[in-house]
């Protein structure tokens, strides 16, 4: 199975044929536009699960990317 196009700018993951998982920030994306564009592509939702990102997962991130762009930064 692929993405469908339509949904493309969604960049979701194909985990399985029929489950696809999506990133989005509610104030860039909302949902009903990400639903809509899975109904508009000709996929049927049998179901769905949201996870909101807690501020300890957004600070590891934060403080790991900050790490990450050190370690890449060029020494000397």
């Amino acid at each position: 199975g692929e993405v469908p196009e339509g949904l493309g700018r969604f960049q979701p993951e194909l985990l399985a044929p029929g489950r696809l998982l999506f990133h989005y920030r509610t104030s860039e994306s909302p949902v009903n536009e990400i639903l809509g564009a899975v109904a508009a592509s000709g996929l049927t939702v049998q179901d769905m699960s949201t996870e909101e990102t807690d501020l300890e997962d957004i600070f590891l991130q934060l403080t790991r990317g900050a790490h990450e762009a050190e370690a890449e930064a060029p020494k000397g």
